[in-house]
């Protein structure tokens, strides 16, 4: 059996390989091993500096894309930024540093300062910790709800009661599809609303992304 052959087998039976490995265990060159991880369609460890490498069809997603073989952790965004990204973006009430670093097995303070100084995250402070959330003003304006009715359940059921379900079903339609459709104006929002059968107007949208603190564009 070729090298090639022996590497290929022992990825499809789950192993796990190292940049070294290939070379010293399988022959490789270190260009060489490279296209093969991607002709493999492997992905790379998000902790561990990224040197452990599996085949895709060997691993099993959890709800938050990520997967573990023994201490190794892989995600399906990508590399460790990404994952850090990808994460924010998915959480419901944004996450902090413990948490994050409790998801992908290794530190990732330093990486979250820079992507925030990149402006590709945001941060607010509660209670004396920092919580990560998306930087699209959409999102974030939906997560930050959730934040603060974890933190806040009598002040958020208050404000629920002053609602009534009409309100709620407009609001809840307006900020889902801003979050899905960023680039649309006030009035695009409300003419893709209408189209779906939603009695809801240019100016109830306004007011709406304005009560939230989103900015956009009227038209």
């Amino acid at each position: 059996m070729s090298n090639k052959k022996a590497a290929s087998e022992h990825l499809r039976n789950g192993g796990i390989v190292t940049l070294n490995e290939m070379i010293d265990r399988f022959e490789f060159s270190r260009t060489g091993t490279f296209n093969f991880f991607r002709r493999e369609n492997c992905y790379s460890s998000i902790n561990f500096k990224g040197q452990y490498h599996i085949k895709n069809s060997c691993l099993k997603f959890n709800r938050h894309g990520l997967a573990k073989k023994d201490d190794k952790i892989f995600s399906k965004y990508g590399n460790l930024l990404q994952t850090i990204v990808g994460l924010i973006e998915n959480s419901d009430s944004g996450l902090t540093i413990a948490a994050l670093n409790s998801l992908v097995a290794t530190t990732v303070h330093m990486q979250c300062r820079r992507l925030y100084a990149k402006g590709v995250i945001f941060r607010k402070k509660f209670n004396g910790v920092y919580y990560y959330f998306s930087a699209d003003q959409a999102k974030r304006t939906i997560q930050l709800q959730g934040k603060k009715s974890l933190s806040n359940p009598v002040k958020l059921n208050d404000m629920l009661e002053k609602e009534t379900t009409e309100n709620m079903e407009a609001i809840v339609k307006v900020l889902v599809t801003c979050v899905k459709h960023p680039e649309l104006p006030v009035k695009g929002i409300a003419l893709s609303l209408c189209r779906r059968g939603n009695d809801i107007r240019t100016k109830q949208v306004a007011e709406i992304l304005n009560k939230y603190g989103i900015t956009k564009k009227n038209s």
